[in-house]
């Protein structure tokens, strides 16, 4: 029973008796990799089941023995330490701290590949012990049952009863596993010991002891309990017959179990009767299955093996033998299949017919096999299993000479390459007998490490009699099948790749529609083949994203325009028709893939109506395509077209309501990216207003505070008035005694001045009441600013978070290139991963990928030693490099750590010397000689390779790092390995700064990512000495400089001003400085602007910000600027000769497929390449005058220019006819070839070709 077909509702006992019997696993038999997937499946059903420990457990064991994937089985050593685990885990012959050590000891042996370290298993003894004390009492409840009755004898009838019962229990547990046979033999015990008068009886414990052995299911087991049950001392015992049929359902069961651990080959389909061959066919398989038939009585040979070759060489063969395969009928297969499988072959034959040095013959072997895999897969899959036998048996012989190199001789080379020419010919006519003898004869040489022996060698013989060519009467009709039209991506495709699949898809599928309306309405031939390289285009997109519904239909598409533009012919009214539906189809599933809708019900029926129109333009001939509808068809489909359009009616509305809850969490809408850069303008835009609006409010609240202070001294004013006015007029009277009477005039005065004074008064306090009513207004307008401040924080937030990506986008992309740096450099490597989650700005991470392959290619080539050298080194010999993504404090950091040879400074000081970079008495420290490999065009290898020599790597790296104002940090260790450190500013848009002013005035928007720490001149000392300016601290010294010299401004004496801020500088490899500034103005976050393409690049100045008083202030990074000025790096840069400096190889990709350009470019320019893209022919032209590229990849089929064309063109012209040309494309038969060859094209590749295939044919053309 399969680990997936146990129900999440299953008891425990249920699991635990599933988990026993999947892992009483035959483990050296059986591959790694069904091994891994085996423990895994048993590690997933252990935890959904709340077996945390033994999940846990059994995971770990699944990940040591993924770990072993290179090799095709484990050696004995690490099987005897799973076996020994797996044990432990859930059978009971131990005690738990016994059982714990073994599993220590298992998984920490030393034959593993990484062995656990302690510290991985602290917390896994405490979570098995909880998990056995549960186990252990379901495992041991049978067992415990049956030594009572064992051990005791006067058991009475009460334990009759329990025994009875608890074997009951088991065989319903079994039976709920679909393991009925098992499940039988136990029930047929409880019946036959509840017959019996007492557990004592003769029978019963010999049963018991018997039972008690198939704790471990075996066949053995299991028929002695049988024997058991037949013995005549029973009530009812078991007769003759019955007997012979449980025996027979033991055998069938354990033999599936067999095949189901170990079966890890593929089955072949079995072929659909096919005609009777002809006469001489049949004689000759007559003879052959005779002679078949005697070998197969004979001895088996065994496989020669030298004696200094292990256990499990020594097992190889060549293929394994089935003669059921003979009696079936061979498949016919159609022309343009072979002419494919043979193309497919020619690249490998030439591989293996040039000259191969020692280093690069592993290269070639790896290679091999990647290409000779889906060689194999496509033989399986058109039934010719003989050359599926045979390719795999090429592998098998692959396999060992990549274990042991020591086995490659020029001659093992030469057969090889003789074994791929007799293939080559044979599926040129695979009714050539000599041909297909000839290359029976290469199976089994013995230049070849595991030849096919006589009996192997007979057997694939008659297999390959077996095949035949089609002809237009062996033609079948092909059923297409749902999962045919299946929409789902393929697993691990790269993320870059799906992006172009959703932008690209919509409108390659509308200019198909298009091209096929001038088709059908104008009968334009240019439309014709427009739509048929249209659908070619659809059908690789779709191949490389895995989606096989758009990859099947536009396949069959591709096949009928290809018939119809070949004989340049239009199709008639039916044709039409089905192709426009097919068109429809094909529109609605582009939709369901790159907007999230439903696949097409139509779909299968679409790609049948396809598939028959194929079959009857190959079979009644291409005069059918021009048939036109009769009145019944016509009829016919416009009434299946209101049936569906009323049935898609009725079912809108449920389709609707049931979509809708996916629909609200998974609709997505794709915008362009100019649209986020407006978006992110107009976000900084208004972050910059609203800095503006935040100072005119604070001001505006300052201007309102100084208003009510000076009405409240004119309030003041007013009262000192009224009161020396009253004054006055109270102290005239005395001054005047002798007049007894007031003059009326004085009197009018006294009562004016008053009335006046009085609205003066009134007047003051409108104002007052004005004024508290504007600051009650300019409050509101304060908290409205804040909340709209918080609004823009958020949409800031979620502006920026449209442009945020995991970390993992670039993980395939890494992972390639570690691939192929270890297969150029013959070196193992293993890529580790960690922080992928880690949500990263695109464009920062876009702009990180180039260093990242820079550095992955530096680490394997300078950094990993080679497995011999790393053995004597008493290190693994798979070497590691550790990439770590982190985000913390505004910054984004990534750590590159190998654990390689490190950096040799010694031999980075001679060449330095040597090129005249340093002086010879000249001092430097360790973290000064590592950072000249940062110099432009350094490097330590002579001899220039895809991988190095051109001077061209670490330099790319710190000057990208540098423009994304950030730092890189190197430290090395010899014999222990490197690590880089590169950290940037997690923002493009936003900026921490520190505003400052200089002495000239001017303010200066101070990037903080780099800055220590804020003092004060009064904290330290400064010293003025020869070497210049240094500043004491706390016991240490540092160089100090001044503001105004790092931005190009008038010197200041600072010693003439008694304190000034101080600001302390970390820079590279833990380096420190100071910086003196006059004043600190503030802490900001500014947006961050860029000075634009037509201002050249300034060291330490990457941009300007806007001020809230609207002025423009530089961005100074000080940490780059000081280093611009004062670094060694920079000092040596400067001397170094800019015009010798070395330029990456110039390729340029020629494809009219977006999502093929893409893949190219992505690829080349990750191996280290320059690449510049053209559309078609014209445009590469256009683009070669202007600048002649080092070589070009082009495709065959393109509109205005094929590649043929621009092949011709470039091989005429007196300046251009060097450039190479490598054609790569889906069309593979020898006419193709040889008109690319005559056009003048340097290599011709088909398509699907191989990352390794590329690179090794640009390289053999550049180098």
């Amino acid at each position: 029973m399969e680990l997936t077909e146990v129900e999440s509702s299953a008891d425990l006992p249920a699991v635990v008796e599933a988990l026993r019997t999947a892992l009483s696993l035959e483990i050296v038999d059986l591959p790694v990799v069904s091994l891994a997937e085996q423990l895994q499946e048993a590690a997933d059903l252990a935890l959904e089941h709340e077996l945390q420990g033994v999940g846990e457990a059994l995971a770990l064991l699944a990940e040591r023995v993924s770990m072993e994937a290179e090799q095709a089985r484990l050696s004995s050593q690490q099987a005897q330490s799973l076996t020994q685990a797996l044990a432990a885990l859930l059978y009971t012959d131990q005690t738990r701290d016994l059982r714990a050590e073994a599993l220590r000891q298992a998984v920490q042996n030393a034959a593993w590949s990484e062995p656990l370290a302690d510290e991985d298993l602290e917390l896994l003894p405490g979570l098995l012990n909880e998990d056995w004390e549960r186990v252990d009492l379901l495992c041991t409840q049978l067992s415990d049952n049956v030594t009572t009755v064992v051990a005791d004898p006067e058991c009475d009838d009460n334990d009759i009863a329990t025994v009875a019962e608890s074997l009951l229990s088991r065989s319903e547990a079994l039976a709920e596993q679909d393991q009925q046979a098992l499940a039988d033999l136990f029930a047929l015990s409880a019946e036959a010991i509840e017959g019996c008068a007492s557990l004592s009886a003769s029978p019963v414990p010999a049963l018991l002891e018997a039972l008690k052995g198939l704790d471990q299911p075996s066949l053995d087991g299991a028929l002695k309990v049988l024997d058991r049950l037949a013995l005549p001392d029973w009530q009812h015992p078991l007769d003759a017959e019955d007997v012979a049929d449980l025996r027979e359902l033991l055998e069938d069961y354990f033999c599936a179990e067999s095949l189901q651990v170990n079966g890890s080959a593929d089955t072949l389909a079995e072929p659909e009767p096919e005609p009777e061959p002809e006469p001489e066919l049949e004689l000759e398989l007559e003879l052959e299955l005779e002679l078949e038939l005697e070998l197969e009585a004979e001895p088996e040979v065994d496989v020669a093996v030298e004696p200094a070759e292990d256990a499990a060489a020594e097992e190889l063969r060549f293929c394994e033998v089935d003669l059921t395969l003979l009696e079936q009928p061979g498949p016919r297969i159609d022309s343009a299949i072979l002419a494919m499988l043979a193309g497919s072959l020619q690249a490998l034959e030439d591989q293996w017919q040039s000259e191969v040095g020692d280093d690069a013959a592993l290269q070639l072997i790896g290679d091999s096999l990647d290409a000779l895999m889906p060689l194999a897969r496509a033989s399986n899959t058109v039934n010719l299993t003989g050359v599926e036998l045979l390719i795999n048996g090429l592998a098998v012989n692959l396999k060992v000479l990549k274990a042991h190199p020591e086995r490659f001789f020029n001659y093992t080379q030469q057969h090889i390459a003789r074994t791929l020419q007799a293939l080559h010919r044979h599926l040129d006519d695979l009714s050539d007998r000599g041909a297909r003898e000839a290359l029976v004869d290469c199976l089994s040489d013995e230049a070849l490490p595991v030849p096919a022996d006589i009996q192997q060698s007979g057997y694939i013989s008659g297999l390959l009699a077996l095949a035949s060519m089609q002809s237009a009467d062996d033609i079948e009709l092909q059923s297409a099948r749902p999962e045919d039209v299946d929409l789902s991506i393929g697993e691990g495709v790269d993320e870059q790749l799906l992006e172009m699949l959703y932008t690209e898809l919509p409108v390659l599928v509308e200019e198909f529609q298009q091209q096929l309306q001038s088709v059908i309405q104008q009968q334009l031939s240019a439309s014709l083949l427009a739509a048929q390289r249209a659908a070619h285009t659809i059908k690789g997109l779709a191949n490389m994203a895995g989606i096989r519904g758009i990859a099947n239909l536009t396949h069959h598409l591709e096949d009928i325009l290809e018939l119809l533009t070949d004989a340049e012919l239009f199709p008639g009214e039916q044709l039409a028709e089905d192709l426009s539906d097919a068109s429809d189809c094909l529109a609605m599933m582009s939709d369901a893939v790159t907007e999230g809708g439903m696949p097409p019900e139509s779909a299968q029926a679409q790609l049948q109506q396809l598939m028959n129109w194929f079959y009857r333009l190959r079979t009644e001939g291409l005069a059918c395509a021009g048939q036109a509808l009769s009145d019944e068809e016509r009829a016919r489909r416009r009434e299946q077209a209101e049936s569906a359009a009323a049935e898609s009616e009725k079912e809108a509305p449920v389709a609707t309501t049931q979509a809708a809850p996916e629909a609200k969490d998974s609709n997505q809408i794709r915008v362009p990216v100019s649209i986020l850069d407006n978006l992110f303008r107009i976000a900084g835009e208004s972050s910059t207003l609203g800095t503006q609006l935040d100072a005119t409010l604070t001001q505006l609240r300052a201007q309102s505070r100084s208003n009510r202070e000076r009405q409240r001294q004119l309030q003041r004013v007013l009262f000192e008035l009224e009161q020396q006015l009253q004054d006055h007029f109270t102290l005239t009277p005395a001054l005047q005694q002798g007049e007894s009477d007031f003059d009326p005039l004085e009197m009018d005065r006294y009562h004016a001045m008053h009335t006046t004074l009085s609205q003066l008064q009134e007047a003051v306090a409108d104002v007052r009441e004005v004024d508290m009513e504007s600051e009650r207004q300019l409050r509101h307008l304060s908290e409205l600013q804040v909340a709209q401040g918080q609004l823009q924080k958020e949409s800031l937030e979620n502006v920026l978070g449209t442009r945020l990506v995991p970390a993992r986008t670039l993980a395939s992309r890494m992972q390639r290139i570690m691939r192929q740096a270890c297969r150029a450099s013959d070196k193992q490597g293993q890529l580790l991963i960690e922080g992928e989650e880690v949500m990263v700005d695109s464009q920062i991470l876009n702009q990180l990928a180039d260093p990242l392959m820079h550095l992955i290619r530096n680490a394997v080539d300078h950094g990993l030693e080679t497995p011999h050298l790393r053995f004597e080194a008493g290190k693994p010999e798979i070497g590691t490099l550790k990439i770590r993504f982190v985000q913390a404090e505004g910054l984004v950091q990534v750590i590159c750590e190998d654990d390689g040879a490190g950096i040799d400074l010694q031999r980075v000081r001679e060449i330095a010397e040597r090129r005249g970079l340093v002086e010879p008495e000249a001092v430097l420290s360790d973290a000064e000689t590592q950072r000249l490999i940062l110099v432009p065009g350094f490097s330590t290898r002579e001899e220039i390779s895809q991988l190095s020599g051109r001077g061209i790597g670490m330099d790319v790296v710190y000057q990208q790092v540098s423009r994304m104002r950030g730092t890189l940090n190197i430290h090395s260790q010899k014999g222990q390995g490197t690590r880089f450190e590169l950290s940037m500013p997690s923002s493009s848009l936003l900026l921490h700064t520190l505003l400052v002013k200089s002495a000239g005035q001017r303010i200066y928007a101070l990037s903080s990512h780099s800055i220590d720490q804020t003092l004060l001149s009064l904290d330290g000392q400064c010293q003025q000495r020869d070497e210049g300016l240094f500043f004491e601290l706390g016991g240490v010294e540092y160089p100090a400089l001044t503001l105004e010299g790092l931005t190009g401004e008038r010197a200041h004496d600072y010693s003439q001003m008694r304190v000034h801020p101080v600001l302390l500088v970390n820079l590279d490899q833990g380096d420190k400085a100071v910086v003196f500034v006059r004043e600190i103005l503030a802490h900001r976050e500014l947006v961050f602007k860029r000075l634009g393409d037509q201002i050249p690049d300034i060291p330490g100045i990457p941009g300007l910000t806007i001020l809230a008083n609207g002025e423009v202030a530089p961005i100074i990074d000080l940490q780059a600027r000081v280093r611009h000025r004062h670094s060694l790096v920079h000092q040596v840069s400067e001397r170094f000769d800019q015009d010798s400096t070395p330029q990456l190889p110039r390729l340029m990709v020629v494809d009219d497929s977006l999502s093929a350009r893409k893949t190219l470019e992505t690829l080349l320019s990750d191996s280290g390449y320059e690449v510049v893209t053209a559309i078609d022919g014209l445009d590469a032209l256009d683009k070669i005058r202007k600048a002649p590229p080092d070589l070009i990849l082009t495709d065959l089929e393109m509109p205005r220019m094929t590649g043929m064309e621009l092949a011709a063109v470039l091989r005429n012209s007196r300046d251009l006819g060097d450039i190479p040309v490598i054609m790569i494309t889906s069309r593979s038969t020898a006419k193709h070839r040889e008109e690319a060859l005559a056009s003048g094209v340097s290599a011709y590749l088909t398509k699907p070709w191989t990352e390794s295939g590329v690179l090794e044919q640009v390289g053999q053309l550049l180098f």
